[in-house]
């Protein structure tokens, strides 16, 4: 193909391309086709460029007379036939006579089609005679019935030589136009007809799918027969696990390619220094505008950015209904090379992603990809869990396994064969992504595993297809077996459930068992300071549950009993050995050592209030800065003209710098400052010098002016113990403001809670802007009890030290409002609460003492008044204590008075249900939620989707109280906060909470890709 050719094309549509070449080369070959549509034993067909323009004026002109043309909108032709040259010549020929074709899949059910007739509003149906099945099934199932028409054979349209069918639109008017109208794959052939025709038609590069590329990796005499013909396999339309690949690209050198409906196949370049089991990795062209979002630590989405010097380029943009986009998301998920810079392997769609029930994610498809390919009887593979606590797999069986039913005994065989590739698939997954041998389901022989024409499972058909046997599946994981039932440990031994060396050795062969538990210094070493999450605290619970014999066990018992030798005293015992008496007596001694650590502290020389120039700019280091207060915060601090730089200390490996970067998408902030003003350090604050090198460590003490404190984990299930580490980083961040080499005090504000005076709330005491020591004060849980020792440390830290210290109490933070994303947290008790209430089909009447009267601060306002409170505070003389400032909102509203908007939006969700959503009272709505444990969270299943069940403790005991039993209608009096409205303006003006923010949080909550922050 020579320049001029290629010049010529860029400058003119497809029919008028076409119709110069048939003028200029009329006998140069199109194309070849088989002669016999099942098979290439008569050959093939060669189609030159005068004959492919003939049958397009053809079809044109028989298309005008027998359906009519279209000037106006283009009218849509479905076409169903064999894949001859009437396919291609059939498209240009319904483009110049007005229409568009949609080329559906033969291989969509009724109602797909039904669906896609509709939204498509196609009215004809194009099929090569005789009329193929498909094409009569979509007669029978499309209401109403499509105008139908079979097309002429190849013979009789080049039997004669038809007219040119002028097609004058210019390149402006007719580029944007639609070619055809595409929705899923067809069907595909197989390794043995790719080998036929390489035998008939000998090529050098063959371009397949994924299924097609196994059977050549099964089957190594045809491998090796297609081996003399191909110097290259390309294979695209699906991932190809990396085992069978290694096969074929030993004996062929192998390359993916990816494509897309919406991009074609965008140019790509095979990156050089790539190893041999590097076939996967491709490059993209830097005309396809390219970049790639981080989306989880490991994966990435493609994104196509749009550029004006590569348009032409950039098919995507030219699809109705994308012309105005900017950013085309395709979707799809990828790993960078680890050593081969942009070099990018495909590893799964975003639809793919399971979102468990506590919020986190994993991608599936590798553990599915490695049980197929290390089984020889296993054809195909699941991953599921969206929505439930952890995840299960399907096990398709292959071969003479398929074709027959087996027996339980013979599953549990097979699942034991199995089992060894799924344990080593659990090594290198995350921990909630882990498959437990109990949620193992091998699929019966007729149902297999729904698939596309190409070879690829068909995720949400095949889901819901065994949705019954799945829920089975996650019920009878947690079946606890009868007391007849003798129970062994992991060395044979009979576990006796009242014996209490029994037990503890049960204990910690469980906990042992645990998948990605760190090991512990001593019993004494807490399950959380070893890695425990929410997931593996289910797991150890069933296992107990199951060892032990006792369904009673609560999840609760294990917070609250983070030990080995507690857990065993509080399962021998049968007490819950509450949190709240083990957390009284634990206050005191904890106040005592962490006030002590402060005191022995060198004191700064700097005074108090120093050297400071109000009118220099301050670095900043702020804490926490990924979550929902930490985004808006670092915003805020970025945009403010007294903050010339902000060090992020966060927990992750990159300090947090691709997480900020995707919160700030999320919540449609500006990202262009963030490399330049803000910097991402990975810390670990209870470590000496917060677990940074000295060499960092000291830069810090000779920059930082102000300490933004707002890391916390925000868990109502565990004990004040648990917070030890957090208290020891707010003693290690004192340190570091004494250790300061600036001519001035560094500053430091405290972000603390509501819930750290909660217990005043309780007995209708004055809720002050100032210290309390009582320690009734705070709400009766660990992590309230653990901010109110943190602002008496703060105290302690003022006394001792001299360094002036902020301590700014939150009430309830609640999502952004002044523009589209911002997200509200969903793991937090308010959202958790409402997506339960869909779930359950009721709303509760109230919010209990405390929260009935709203008064919440959306989060990105409250961005904005904790900087004016910072400049205040600079400006500020140095009080005896901690200077105290309570943040709530000051216009308030009643529950009652948000409830229809909540409602309405329930209604307005896609998907929702007719059934009216009930208003119960809170012990009602607690009833129906234990029911659903019962059924479901205990036992592992979920099957009602409610997240609520991991708060039901918060909510039976610290929201409504006495197990959600009516209080009076006399709420509690909200926060005194008259010294936060004197300083900050953003307070004092801020509206009251309305149903128009409301309906926009649900509404984020219950986005079909809606997933926890």
């Amino acid at each position: 193909m020579d320049a001029e050719h290629i010049s010529k094309c860029l400058g003119e549509l497809l029919p008028h391309t076409v119709d110069r070449l048939a003028r200029e080369n009329p006998n140069a070959p199109y194309g070849l086709w088989p002669v016999a549509q099942a098979s290439y034993d008569d050959g093939f067909r060669t189609i030159d460029y005068g004959q492919f323009a003939n049958l397009v004026n053809g079809l044109a002109w028989w298309i005008r007379e027998n359906i009519g043309t279209s000037q106006n909108e283009e009218k849509v032709l479905a076409y169903v036939g064999p894949n001859d040259v009437r396919f291609t010549a059939l498209l240009l020929a319904a483009v110049k006579a007005g229409c568009v074709l949609f080329l559906t899949s033969p291989r969509n059910s009724g109602a797909a089609q039904q669906s896609l007739f509709t939204v498509l509003k196609c009215q004809t149906l194009l099929t090569s005679g005789p009329t193929p099945p498909a094409g009569l099934a979509i007669l029978e199932s499309v209401e109403p019935r499509p105008s139908h028409f079979i097309i002429p054979g190849i013979d009789e349209l080049l039997s004669k030589q038809h007219p040119l069918f002028v097609y004058d639109k210019s390149v402006e008017a007719g580029r944007c136009d639609p070619l055809f109208i595409i929705h899923t794959s067809g069907s595909t052939v197989t390794a043995q007809g790719l080998l036929e025709a390489l035998e008939q038609t000998p090529a050098e590069v063959a371009f397949l799918v994924p299924s097609v590329v196994v059977e050549l990796a099964l089957d190594p005499v045809l491998l090796a027969r297609c081996a003399k013909y191909l110097k290259l396999i390309l294979y695209a339309g699906g991932d190809l696990p990396q085992a069978f690949g290694d096969r074929v690209a030993a004996v062929i050198q192998l390359r993916c390619w990816w494509g897309a409906s919406e991009c074609g196949l965008p140019h790509q370049l095979i990156p050089p220094n790539l190893g041999p089991h590097d076939w996967r990795y491709i490059r993209f062209h830097p005309s396809v505008g390219t970049v790639f979002d981080k989306v989880t630590d490991n994966e990435y989405e493609l994104v196509i950015r749009r550029d004006k010097s590569v348009q032409k380029t950039q098919t995507c943009f030219s699809i109705r209904g994308h012309e105005d986009l900017d950013l085309y998301r395709t979707k799809d998920l990828f790993h960078a090379h680890p050593t081969v810079p942009d070099a990018w392997c495909w590893r799964a769609r975003a639809d793919d992603i399971i979102v468990f029930l506590n919020g986190e994610k994993a991608n599936p498809v590798p553990m599915e990809q490695y049980v197929v390919a290390h089984n020889p009887e296993v054809s195909g593979a699941l991953v599921v869990g969206t929505r439930r606590f952890q995840a299960s797999l399907l096990v398709e069986l292959a071969g003479s396994e398929a074709s027959k039913p087996l027996t339980t005994a013979q599953e549990a065989e097979l699942i034991e064969r199995i089992w060894p590739s799924v344990e080593e698939a659990n090594r290198v997954a995350l921990a909630h992504a882990r498959i437990e041998k109990a949620l193992i389901l091998i699929l019966p022989a007729d149902r297999p595993l729904i698939r596309a024409g190409k070879g690829t499972i068909q995720r949400p058909a095949s889901i819901a297809q065994y949705s019954a046997e799945i829920d089975a599946l996650y019920e009878n994981a947690d079946a606890v077996e009868g007391d007849h039932v003798n129970s062994v440990n992991e060395t044979g031994e009979i576990i006796d459930p009242v014996d209490s060396k029994s037990v503890r050795r049960f204990i910690r062969d469980s906990v042992a068992g645990i998948s990605g538990l760190a090991d512990p210094e001593t019993e004494s070493t807490t399950f959380f300071e070893r890695g425990l999450d929410s997931l593996m605290a289910l797991q150890l619970l069933r296992t107990l549950r199951r060892g032990l014999r006792r369904p009673d066990l609560a999840l609760s018992t294990i917070y609250a009993n983070p030990t080995i030798p507690r857990l065993q005293e509080a399962i021998i015992s049968g007490s819950q050995n509450d949190p709240s008496v083990q957390d009284a007596s634990l206050m005191s001694p904890l106040l005592q050592t962490y006030s002590e650590l402060i005191r022995q502290i060198p004191k700064p020389v700097t005074p108090a209030l120093g050297n400071e120039s109000h009118k220099e700019q301050v670095t900043v280091i702020l804490t926490g800065s990924t979550g929902t207060v930490g985004t808006f915060l670092l915003r805020a601090l970025l945009d403010s003209p007294n903050i010339e730089h902000v060090v992020c200390l966060n927990r992750s490996r990159d300090g947090g710098r691709a997480a900020q970067e995707q919160r700030f998408a999320a919540a449609e902030l500006e990202t262009r400052d963030l490399d330049q003003r803000a910097a991402f350090l990975q810390a670990d604050l209870s470590q000496p010098l917060l677990g940074l090198s000295k060499e960092t460590y000291e830069n810090l003490r000779a920059r930082a002016g102000l300490i933004i404190h707002n890391a916390w984990p925000v868990n109502f299930n565990l004990g004040l113990a648990a917070f030890q580490p957090q208290l020891a980083g707010l003693v290690n961040l004192f340190r570091l403001a004494a250790d300061s080499t600036l001519s001035h005090a560094v500053r430091i504000m405290f972000i603390s809670s509501v819930s750290a005076i909660g217990g005043l709330a309780g007995r209708h005491k004055s809720q002050a802007e100032k210290i309390f020591n009582s320690f009734n004060t705070p709400a009766t849980n660990g992590y309230a009890r653990s901010k109110f020792l943190s602002e008496l440390l703060c105290n302690v830290a003022v006394e001792s030290l001299g360094i002036p210290v902020v301590v700014v109490r939150l009430g309830q933070v609640a999502g952004a409002v002044r523009r589209p994303g911002g997200r509200w947290n969903q793991n937090e008790w308010f959202p958790t609460l409402i997506v339960s209430s869909r779930d359950l089909g009721c709303l509760p009447s109230n919010l209990g003492p405390s929260f009935s009267t709203i008064d919440w601060t959306p989060s990105d306002l409250l961005a904005d008044v904790l900087v004016e409170l910072v400049t205040i505070h600079a400006k500020s003389p140095q009080a005896n204590g901690a200077r105290v400032f309570n943040i709530r909102n000051p216009r308030t509203k009643s529950w009652e008075s948000l409830l229809p908007a909540v409602i309405e939006s329930f209604k307005t969700r896609p998907g929702s249900k007719d059934t009216p959503v009930a208003v119960v009272s809170p012990s009602i709505w607690l009833t129906r939620l234990r029911e659903a444990e019962r059924k479901a969270a205990d036992r592992g299943s979920t099957t009602p989707s409610s997240p609520a069940i991991k708060l039901l403790d918060f909510y039976s005991n610290s929201l409504w109280g006495s197990g959600g039993a009516e209080k009076s209608s006399q709420w509690l009096k909200p926060m005194e906060i008259e010294h936060s409205l004197a300083n900050s303006e953003t307070l004092s003006g801020m509206l009251a909470i309305n149903g128009e923010w409301i309906q926009k949080w649900v509404a984020e909550w219950l986005a079909p890709d809606a997933s926890s922050d």
